[in-house]
């Protein structure tokens, strides 16, 4: 045993549909993007919280321990970010929920 510290991974992540989506969904719509002359765009929305609780626990040698479950009640904060098959990057800030209709900046 040594102390480590632990991955923090949300409680309703779901590894077959990630896997669904690496192996079956991409690859498709990528295809079809080029077929269709499209730009594929892909977004992903990322919250968190500026407060930090660093901690460590006890685990075996080599295994890093994996804490699930939700995150903090303070004020979240959310990045959206798109990328464009062309490599354009482009990203939204806010506090607090996402809004319906965000102004997004290259």
């Amino acid at each position: 045993m040594s102390w480590q510290v632990p991955k923090h991974q949300d409680s309703r992540r779901d590894e077959a549909a990630i896997d669904h989506w690496r192996e079956q969904l991409r690859p498709e719509l990528k295809k079809d993007a080029k077929v269709q002359n499209e730009t594929l765009i892909l977004v992903d929305e990322s919250s968190f919280h500026l407060c930090s609780h660093p901690l460590k626990t006890f685990a075996s040698v080599r295994q890093t321990p994996v804490i699930k479950g939700k995150r903090g009640q303070s004020l979240r904060h959310i990045v959206i970010d798109a990328v464009s098959s062309e490599g354009c990057s482009y990203f939204h800030w806010t506090s607090g929920t996402a809004p319906a209709q965000a102004s997004w900046h290259s």
